[in-house]
């Protein structure tokens, strides 16, 4: 029998009435180059090829039962599920990996173990439960913090208006203080000023009285001698 020298088979279809069969090679390969032998037998429409590759190409040619499902439905609907699967994948995938390093409050210490999408959904709804209760403490600590922050500024505001007021009070008294220290100084100097003038009044002062107690003594030394005369 002949035998040729052929490269790999590429897969083909075969009609339906076409059923595959496999036997064992009748001889070996007549050179290193060559990668199989096949053969024609009477009466078939398929060659013999080896086991391993036949294997190969029934793998090849015959579709799984999902595979043919999603070939019946076409090209629209394939990509729709090709992109709906893996979306599921990334949204399980994102969400297991967000899910399994949670540690909540009950439970600081074991880790977040979701095995199910129901067990996903409520360590989900536990998170989404802590992330409110947080923020509406947080919220209320900010609306305290904000309160404290307007109080002391009240406070702060009122110190500064009684500290300007003394300091007003102050300035006015210190004005005053330097008016009188003036009025005294020039008091002063008025008094140095007219000192020799008052002892030079008080020095005639002093010799107008002499001289009228010596005249009014004569006066009256004159008045007795005339009593006597008389």
């Amino acid at each position: 029998m002949p035998t040729t020298v052929l490269a790999p088979p590429k897969p083909t279809t075969a009609s339906a009435s076409a059923k595959p069969t496999t036997t064992v090679p009748s001889e070996p390969c007549t050179t290193s180059s060559a990668k199989m032998t096949t053969t024609t037998a009477k009466g078939s429409r398929l060659p013999f090829v080896t086991r391993i590759d036949l294997v190969t190409a029934l793998h090849a040619l015959l579709p799984s039962d999902y595979d043919a499902k999603r070939a019946a439905k076409g090209k629209g609907h394939e990509g729709d599920d090709r992109k709906r699967s893996s979306d599921t994948d990334d949204d399980k995938t994102s969400a297991s990996s967000l899910f399994s390093t949670l540690a909540f409050s009950d439970d600081v210490v074991a880790l977040i173990h979701t095995k199910s999408s129901g067990e996903m959904m409520r360590q989900g709804l536990k998170f989404l439960a802590l992330v409110n209760k947080v923020g509406h403490e947080l919220e209320a600590e900010a609306k305290n913090f904000k309160k404290q922050v307007e109080d002391e500024k009240h406070r702060t505001e009122n110190l500064r208006n009684a500290v300007d007021e003394l300091r007003v009070e102050r300035d006015t008294a210190f004005a005053q203080i330097d008016r009188k220290n003036k009025e005294l100084t020039d008091k002063a100097k008025e008094i140095v000023t007219f000192k020799p003038e008052a002892r030079k009044s008080v020095v005639a002062f002093l010799a107008k009285a002499e001289k009228s107690v010596t005249a009014l003594a004569a006066a009256e030394e004159r008045e007795q001698y005339s009593a006597a005369i008389v």
